[in-house]
């Protein structure tokens, strides 16, 4: 049957009409028909049947919908069986233009074969091999064997990988191997295949300060890691730009100083919202360094505050025989506020000393399966930096089953209103541990005030309390303290010389001072305005309980004058477990004379400064410029002659006795 039929043209009326529907069916039939030069459509709608009709000059397949040539098939026939997945690979993949090797394992045109990778070659012509497979765009494989290579290599595309052979890097002086760039730009993952890394350094060197398996600013990845023996087996960072949305896979990450560091860098890097699966981060048994070992560190430089990370089942086995401190967790960086909102959920802790170390973390909650911490320190959970720094590691939740949990009184950390919470804790006393300042072990308020300490240079030796109406001490809220046999504090002070009363101030929920109401257990001093002790404090950590009334929902205690000024060293507060006793304010003189409501007593949080003062007290009170009493400010950095501090008495500023 004609493909194309025409009608015949005669003279007559109709001429114009049989002249156009000739031009439509002309125009119908080369519709129909395949075009030599490509022009759309281009396409079958149907099958095509060839008649016994040969096709010549077919180019060699390579994808799989392809037709094969005779000479490939006379290749792969000519091949021993049986047939494997490399022999047909060979065949029919053959290297092309500057291509050398041969595919091995899988077709992969990414095959670091392909570009010269030779397991067991040389680590130089690796590198190369490397850094061209992932140059072409494919996806690249690995193949089973060991392959050396000495130079960084990058993949700004994050170009999918997969290693099903290890890969060593014998190089320094630089990272290892980069996923992203570190360019103030997103480096998005476009693929959805799962690439895999398997990375080690040849040898443990923590003086080459440097990553292995490097994550920068990429967004959406997903990698599986093995990464060892460099200082940050792990590193991921977003610098000017977002390392965000990943998910990462640790098979294991271990003999480095922070095992996976997660870094917010530049001006605005940000490092959030990605999810750590599983992995064992380690250091061997027979680690000795001066260096502080951590399982994972996070380092904020920018002014964005690393949140909404997750690590799921993610364990800590470190080891350090040496100087150097131990820690699951470590804040670091220039922002003062590192991390905040990122949770741990399950994973073991084990050989660790600390669970949190550094500053700046701050509202994070850490669920660990299971805890065994090291045997040989009871200074478990906190680890500042250093007693002089503005320390936030506070208001964490930690849900630990074991292990000792105190903290070494030469570093007191985070103000009283910036409390931890401890939950599923044998009882401190039982294994010997003193509670850490700033926790709360299962709901109960427990802090201390620490002037004298002779590991803390910024810290005066005392404060003389002259006044017997006035109280260095705490504001508490107990509105929420449902039962009355809760309602109840333990106050331990140490004073330089006999002197000082325990002494409380209560206020009903009207926020009125209670007085003389049999609302608290010490006697009432009406002279005074307040309950206090009959009998001055003696001893070293004397302890006094104050228990308190129904109608008492807010309470001031602390230390008064008592026949003698009280030289006050040290001052620490208790609440039963479960109590709802809540501390409102940090450390502060308030005053119980003349005083009818909570609103009219000057109460502040001490406030340290960065900036250091001179010998000169802060600008004078004015008018419009009025503190609070008892309000306090640290000399941040003073010289061996200057004050210490300066706090408010309510009309000028008194100095804080100079550092000897």
């Amino acid at each position: 049957m004609a493909k194309l039929i025409l009608t015949n043209m005669n003279s007559g009326y109709s001429l114009t009409e049989t002249l156009n529907a000739n031009s439509d069916a002309i125009e119908a039939a080369l519709e129909n028909t395949l075009s030599r030069d490509g022009s759309v459509p281009n396409q079958m709608n149907a099958q095509i049947d060839m008649n016994s009709n040969r096709i010549t000059n077919l180019p060699l397949a390579v994808n799989a919908s392809e037709p094969l040539t005779l000479g490939q098939a006379i290749n792969i026939a000519a091949v021993e069986n049986p047939l494997t997945q490399n022999s047909i690979g060979t065949t029919l993949w053959p290297t092309t233009g500057g291509e050398t090797g041969v595919v091995n394992n899988y077709i992969y045109y990414g095959n670091i074969d392909r570009y010269g990778a030779v397991s067991g070659g040389s680590a130089s012509t690796n590198a190369t091999a490397i850094q061209n497979a992932i140059d072409s765009g494919y996806p690249v494989l690995v193949p089973e064997g060991d392959y050396d290579f000495d130079s960084q290599i990058t993949n700004p595309d994050v170009v999918p990988i997969t290693c099903e052979g290890r890969l060593t890097f014998t190089g320094s002086g630089e990272h290892a191997f980069i996923f992203g760039a570190a360019d103030g730009s997103a480096h998005q993952y476009q693929s959805t295949i799962v690439s895999s890394i398997w990375l080690e350094r040849e040898t443990k060197d923590w003086t080459d300060v440097y990553g292995g398996v490097c994550l920068f600013n990429t967004e959406g990845h997903q990698l599986v890691i093995h990464s060892r023996n460099f200082y940050y087996p792990v590193y991921m960072q977003g610098f000017d730009a977002g390392c965000t949305f990943n998910n990462y896979w640790i098979k294991l990450a271990g003999d480095g100083v922070s095992q996976i560091l997660q870094h917010a860098a530049g001006t605005t890097g940000w490092c959030n919202q990605n999810n750590i699966y599983g992995g064992r981060l380690f250091t061997a048994s027979d680690t000795s360094s001066a260096l502080d070992v951590t399982g994972i560190e996070l380092k904020c430089d920018s002014s964005a505050t690393i949140n909404g990370n997750v690590w799921y089942n993610t364990s800590c086995e470190l080891y350090n025989v040496g100087a150097g401190d131990t820690q699951a967790f470590k804040g670091s960086g220039t922002n003062s506020d590192v991390a905040i909102k990122n949770q741990l959920v399950g994973g073991r802790l084990e050989q660790t000393t600390y669970f949190l170390g550094g500053k700046g973390v701050f509202e994070n909650e850490f669920h660990p399966a299971s805890t065994q911490f090291s045997a040989s320190s009871a200074t478990q959970l906190l680890n500042p930096d250093s007693a002089d720094d503005q320390l936030v590691l506070m208001q964490n939740k930690f849900d630990v089953i074991a292990g000792d949990l105190g903290l070494d009184d030469a570093r007191p950390i985070a103000s009283l209103n910036k409390t931890n919470m401890v939950t599923q804790q044998p009882v401190a006393t039982e294994r010997g541990c003193k509670p850490a300042r700033g926790v709360i072990y299962e709901a109960a308020a427990v802090d201390q005030l620490v002037f004298h300490d002779a590991d803390i240079s910024l810290k005066h030796d005392s404060f003389v309390n002259g006044a017997s109406d006035t109280i260095l001490g705490f504001l508490l809220d107990m509105r929420n303290v449902s039962e009355d046999y809760t309602k109840i504090v333990t106050l331990k002070a140490t004073t330089a010389a006999t002197g000082g009363r325990f002494a409380a101030v209560c206020f009903d929920g009207s926020y009125v001072n209670l007085e003389d109401t049999d609302d608290c257990n010490l006697t009432f001093n009406a002279g005074n305005g307040l309950y206090r002790t009959g009998a001055d404090i003696t001893a070293d950590n004397a302890e006094q309980k104050i228990a308190f009334g129904d109608n008492v929902k807010f309470a001031i205690v602390g230390v008064v004058q008592g026949s003698a000024d009280a030289d006050l060293q040290s001052l620490e507060i208790f609440a039963p477990g479960r109590s709802d006793i809540r501390i409102c304010y940090d450390t502060q003189v308030v005053t119980g004379i003349g005083v009818a409501t909570v609103d009219s007593i000057s109460v502040s949080p001490i406030v340290d400064s960065d900036v250091p003062m001179a010998t000169e007290a802060p600008i004078a009170p004015t008018a419009g410029n009025s503190y609070p009493v008892g309000y306090d400010v640290t000399n941040a950095n003073p010289a061996a002659t200057e004050a210490s501090g300066w706090m408010f008495n309510g009309s000028a500023w008194v100095a804080k006795a100079a550092l000897t």
